[in-house]
């Protein structure tokens, strides 16, 4: 199992749901968790290893059959790369606020919640803002969209980038720079928002 790199044509499938756990999730999570860790991803899709398959994982957990709705449609700005488009960086609006309703691998349902924060002043602040914006980007790919497609490309901007040994590296996903910078681009982004509503 490999990471799959855009233009594979599998990434802009729409997956199929899955029906059988055993089968069509549990051998494959092993090396998915192989794989996030070795590219120090947030999340990754099914469809990004070659599954059609209506799952994803994070560092923590598989996400089955997922549904996604706002909860704040206040719409951000923030840029987004990704693992399957190495050396991208993507001007993204996303929903403020989130609720995933998602199946685990013994079949029981969970429901949560998941904001971008005001501030990212504490560990649970940026782990809010993670969680909030890869649920929405890896449910992008679970239905054959990607940041490419649905966002404005930053030219100049680098995204996850390949090293020799073919790791990825995403500048996104180092846990205090690389978050605490998209959140001041959101916060300069909503500061400029309210400037122009109060000419």
């Amino acid at each position: 199992m490999k990471l799959i790199i855009a233009p594979d044509p599998i990434l802009l499938t729409i997956c199929e749901s899955v029906t059988d756990i055993e089968e069509q999730v549990l051998p494959f999570i092993p090396e998915m968790r192989r794989i996030l860790r070795e590219k120090k991803g947030a999340g990754l899709a099914a469809n990004q290893v070659g599954i059609a398959r209506r799952f994803f994982i994070d560092k923590q957990h598989v996400y089955i059959n997922p549904e996604l709705e706002p909860i704040d449609v206040e719409l951000l700005e923030g840029r987004e790369g990704c693992l399957s488009l190495p050396g991208g960086m993507y001007l993204m609006e996303r929903w403020r606020g989130v609720r995933l309703t998602y199946w685990d691998l013994e079949c029981k349902e969970h429901v949560v919640e998941a904001r971008i924060p005001n501030q990212t002043k504490s560990l649970k602040d940026i782990a809010q803002l993670t969680k909030c914006l890869m649920f929405q980007h890896e449910m992008d790919h679970l239905n054959g969209q990607l940041v490419k497609n649905l966002g404005k490309e930053l030219k100049g901007q680098i995204g996850p980038v390949i090293d020799e040994k073919d790791r990825v590296f995403d500048p996104r996903q180092l846990p205090v720079v690389g978050l605490a910078e998209l959140q001041k681009h959101v916060n300069m982004t909503r500061t400029k928002k309210l400037r122009e509503q109060d000419q």
